[in-house]
């Protein structure tokens, strides 16, 4: 049995009611399937994660994996192993 920590900023901690959850898994999982996790599990809504249209993670989502973005590593498909910390970061900017 493995285990990861997920880490929520800005929106997303207000969404989640949490600031830092942890995931327990029997098999590896990919980013992918810990958003799918997240979905099911934590009711967290998939609009604040995902496109509808293409499934991709929303250009205002910042994804790291012990504090590298997922797409220098392999994007949703990033493998996720024990002690790893995931921080989701909802950016927000305007004018």
């Amino acid at each position: 049995m493995a285990s990861i920590w997920v880490e929520f900023v800005g929106i997303l901690q207000n969404e989640t009611g949490r600031k830092k959850l942890q995931i327990i898994f029997d098999a590896p999982i990919t980013v992918s399937t810990m958003i799918k996790r997240l979905k099911t599990s934590f009711k967290l809504k998939e609009k604040f994660l995902l496109e509808y249209e293409t499934g991709r993670l929303r250009q205002n989502i910042l994804t790291l994996v012990n504090g590298k973005e997922i797409n220098v590593l392999e994007g949703l498909e990033t493998k996720l192993k024990n002690d790893d910390v995931v921080t989701i970061i909802h950016i927000s900017h305007g004018g």
